[in-house]
């Protein structure tokens, strides 16, 4: 529990820097004298560390956060003005102070000084990230009037129709919705962003690619792409479209099986697979069930949690670990009349099914009610909160752990598939090797579809080596 409250942390941050200004200056001042702009931004950097402290998932050491930002206001200073950063060692300036609160504010003062010209809000600026980078690389700092824009383009805003994945600064396209502008206009899976409207896509992250990418309906937005095979990049026009909001694509694969394809979770998923569902079940007695959430990167966390239900009879769905007690949950599986153990599941992932399609795999695996056919999922595992600041900023912190029914971490472990299958694969592999499990199997339980599973990998290795021989 922290020592001091939000009130009492405020008022000895902005003491401690006024008098350290002070007597920097060797001359007396009130702290009325000292501007209301300058105030109000350390009141949201006081927000920041509180916040940080308070909500984050692990017990932060306050003085390290406080050196995060130390070295970025330093840094900005020697980008800023290299003269006046010359010979620089903070160390001797701010002395062996004990006090990391008193370090910041004196760090603060020293760099205001040197820095007349510059606004202090960007002083404060970096600081906050500083503070942000010493946390894990989910956990950022949204500046003033990004929520709102971000908030404005969701709502009824068009898009390309793209899911799309942000790794070592490389943005590549995961899959292109069929009928959607991006697949339209010729858009691939596996191409490289290299940049959107000329603007250089490496240091983006998520929330920044996204916000380029939506916009007005009939607007037009030009990708810069790297393609395999291709001399040189090729630049794509895309104009924008309202999106269906439909997450679910299903088709019957032969008599008796089904297969349903999630794209995502968002707020109609649940309702959209359970429409799928039952329209399979009410047409004939379902023998088997493929369901696919390859390069599916989550979305609202209650959705796998409803669809994970009408499986399962019994147990733990998910559970999380967090240092607020309110955000330590355990969902629990529902004792009801949906679909316990009417069929065989197969469940399809690969590198990018992450988040809550993880926590879909997890549960029906976990509770061997479907055999995972794939490759190693992404092991994203972590919830965040937006936390709102006085400046129309926020912070987006990762506030909780995702446990998986056994109580395992999801984040990086992820889930590791029961049956591997190459990430080269074509899907008419995939969907006859599933097909055929299905049907080998003496029952549809889980143990019975992994005896199957390993028996016809088994005869493919052997009938592979045989043909080499």
């Amino acid at each position: 529990m922290m020592k001091n409250t939000f009130r009492d942390f405020c008022i000895s941050l902005f003491v401690i820097v006024f008098f350290s200004a002070c007597a920097s200056a060797q001359a007396p001042i009130k702290q009325t004298q000292v501007p209301i702009e300058k105030r109000r931004q350390l009141r949201i950097l006081t927000e920041v560390l509180f916040a940080v402290e308070r909500r984050y998932v692990k017990q932060p050491d306050r003085c390290e956060l406080v050196s995060g930002a130390m070295d970025n206001i330093l840094a900005f200073q020697k980008e800023q003005a290299p003269a006046t950063a010359a010979g620089l060692e903070p160390q001797k300036i701010f002395g062996k102070n004990e006090n990391c609160i008193k370090k910041l504010a004196d760090t603060l003062s020293f760099v205001d000084r040197r820095l007349p010209a510059k606004n202090f809000e960007s002083i404060v600026t970096v600081a906050i990230k500083g503070i942000m980078a010493k946390l894990d690389r989910r956990s950022r700092y949204l500046e003033p009037g990004f929520l709102e824009k971000l908030s404005a383009k969701r709502d009824g805003a068009a898009g390309i129709g793209i899911a799309f994945k942000k790794k070592e600064g490389s943005l590549r396209v995961l899959s292109t919705i069929e009928g959607a502008p991006a697949a339209k206009s010729g858009l691939l899976a596996a191409d490289k962003i290299v940049s959107i409207d000329n603007e250089p896509t490496q240091d983006m992250n998520s929330e920044e690619v996204l916000e380029r990418l939506r916009g007005k309906k009939g607007s037009r937005v030009t990708l810069s792409v790297e393609r395999e095979g291709m001399p040189r990049l090729k630049n794509i026009s895309i104009v924008r479209d309202i999106l269906p909001k439909t997450s679910v694509w299903s088709k019957k694969l032969e008599p008796g099986y089904a297969y349903i394809q999630l794209r995502n979770l968002n707020s109609g998923s649940f309702g959209d697979f359970k429409k799928a569902l039952d329209g399979f079940t009410a047409q004939e007695t379902l023998k088997g069930l493929l369901i696919d959430l390859r390069n599916n990167q989550g979305g609202l966390f209650d959705n796998p949690v409803r669809i994970a239900d009408l499986f399962l009879a019994k147990g733990v769905i998910v559970s999380t670990k967090a240092r607020v007690k309110n955000q330590n949950m355990i969902f629990k599986a529902h004792d009801n009349e949906e679909h316990p153990d009417d069929f065989a599941v197969i469940v399809l992932v690969n590198e990018n099914t992450a988040s809550g399609a993880e926590i879909l795999a997890a549960a029906l695996q976990g509770h061997k009610r479907a055999l995972i056919l794939g490759t190693h999922t992404h092991g994203m595992g972590a919830i965040q909160t937006i936390v709102p600041l006085s400046n129309g900023g926020g912070l987006k912190i990762t506030s909780a752990m995702i446990l998986k029914p056994n109580g395992e971490p999801l984040d990086k472990n992820g889930i590791v598939p029961d049956v591997e299958v190459g990430k080269a694969t074509k899907d008419e592999e995939v969907f006859k090797l599933a097909l055929a499990i299905m049907k080998k199997a003496r029952t549809r339980r889980y143990d019975d579809l992994l005896a199957a599973a390993t028996a016809l990998t088994k005869k493919k290795r052997e009938q592979a080596s045989a043909d080499v021989r």
